[in-house]
């Protein structure tokens, strides 16, 4: 159970601090290499794609357009 937790905990805490961010970002026309290189964003490739996923499926549910991953 403490596992479950933490990663639970990590979770929220990683999309409360970045999910903003990235959308934000997202929605000025960045591409997650841009996100990079500029060092906007410190989390590894793989958790922005899945954060930008998660977003783009809550956006399709909502009747918005998916944001475009480059």
């Amino acid at each position: 159970m403490p596992d479950y937790f933490h990663e639970a905990l990590g979770d929220f805490v990683k999309n409360f601090a970045w999910g903003g961010v990235i959308e934000h970002l997202l929605s000025h026309g960045y591409s997650i290499d841009r996100m990079i290189a500029e060092e906007r964003v410190v989390l590894p490739r793989a958790q922005i794609e899945e954060m930008i996923e998660k977003m783009n499926e809550r956006r399709v549910r909502e009747g918005l357009p998916p944001y475009p991953v480059k």
